[in-house]
C-alpha cells in the first residue's frame, strides 16, 4: 500500500531511488481523478461540481498542494477547496515549496486553501522547531503574498 501512496502522491520522481522505489506518479493520479473518477461520481451521485474539495494528509497533503499548484499554473481550478494537513514539504529537496516560491504569475481565483501543521510535529528535544515547521511557515508566507492573494 505504501508504494501506491508514494507513487500516486508524489511529483517529480524521488531523488533517492532506494528509499522511494516507485514515485513521481502524481500527474497520472490527478488525471485519473479529474477525467475518470470525478465524472463517474458526478454521473452516479448528486454532486456540487462548483464546490469540490480535495483533502490530504502528509504525502496526501503534498499531493493536495501539487494539485493546487497545477491548477494555478493551468489557470483552471478543478477544486474550490484544498485542504493540506501536515504536508510533506521536504519531499524531493523541497520541490513543491520551491515551485510556489518561483511561480511568476498572479492568481485570479476564489479557491480556498486550508493548511494545518500539528503543534508537536517535527520538534526536537527542548521544543525547538525543526525544518518541517520552518518549511510550513515558508509555505504560509508564500501563499500569503501578493501573487496568491486571491486564494
Amino acid at each position: 500500500m505504501d508504494s501506491l501512496r508514494e507513487r500516486d502522491y508524489t511529483y517529480p520522481k524521488a531523488l533517492q531511488k532506494g528509499n522511494w522505489p516507485v514515485s513521481g506518479g502524481a500527474n497520472a493520479f490527478l488525471s485519473f481523478i479529474k477525467n475518470e473518477l470525478s465524472p463517474y461520481i458526478d454521473k452516479t451521485y448528486h454532486t456540487d461540481t462548483l464546490n469540490r474539495s480535495l483533502m490530504g494528509h502528509s504525502l496526501g497533503g503534498y499531493f493536495t498542494l501539487y494539485t493546487l499548484l497545477t491548477d494555478v499554473q493551468e489557470k483552471q481550478f478543478f477544486f474550490k477547496n484544498y485542504v493540506s494537513a501536515s504536508p510533506s514539504l521536504d519531499y524531493c529537496n523541497k520541490y513543491i515549496l520551491k515551485q510556489f516560491i518561483n511561480y511568476q504569475g498572479r492568481v485570479n481565483s476564489s479557491a480556498k486553501i486550508f493548511l494545518t501543521y500539528g503543534e508537536g510535529e517535527d520538534r526536537e528535544e527542548g521544543g525547538i522547531a525543526t525544518e518541517g515547521v520552518n518549511n510550513f511557515n515558508d509555505l504560509v508566507k508564500q501563499l500569503s503574498g501578493d501573487k496568491y492573494k486571491n486564494i
